[in-house]
């Protein structure tokens, strides 16, 4: 501990991998309980406007970190899903943390909800690089990750098998 405090450098890097522990965790909590949860009993009526405020209030402020702005284009007169609103939050959650890491600094991230014939789109936007076509086919498979080159962000590979996961629910 004390090595640790005349290091601050060493504090950091203790503190980003037990972060990406806590991640990968909870990452891994969230598939067990997509497979074990008997799910339809749990769904509801949600306010997918709800959802989207709720998660643009709370990174906002990472993307402006980074210079980037987030914001969410919600319509009037929206209507409800059928859902479990912590796992349609958590799918969010992790498209608008990638758009964050992976759309690089000065870009624009717009999360837009509309109602699409008898469903309800939800689209995270940004105006980033992109994601190589090669990559794209391997994307929503448990610990994929896209780039691990120069300059990338840490991560665990589960976030979009999730969202997948969550769609498939």
């Amino acid at each position: 501990i004390q090595s640790l405090a005349a290091n601050p450098f060493l504090f950091e890097r203790a503190d980003q991998r037990l972060r990406g522990a806590l991640d990968l965790l909870r990452g891994l909590q969230v598939l067990a309980d997509l497979e074990t949860e008997p799910l339809t009993n749990l769904m509801v009526s949600v306010d997918l406007r709800d959802i989207v405020r709720e998660v643009v209030e709370e990174y906002a402020d990472l993307a402006q970190q980074r210079g980037q702005s987030l914001t969410a284009e919600l319509p009037d007169g929206l209507p409800a899903v059928r859902g479990i609103a912590r796992l349609l939050r958590e799918a969010l959650v992790n498209y608008v943390t990638n758009a964050i890491k992976y759309s690089g600094e000065g870009r624009t991230i717009l999360i837009r909800v509309r109602a699409q014939d008898a469903t309800v789109r939800v689209e995270v936007r940004d105006d980033g690089p992109g994601i190589p076509p090669e990559a794209q086919t391997r994307l929503f498979q448990e610990f994929v990750r896209a780039s691990k080159g120069k300059g990338s962000e840490a991560g665990t590979g589960l976030g979009l098998s999730i969202v997948r996961r969550i769609a498939e629910a």
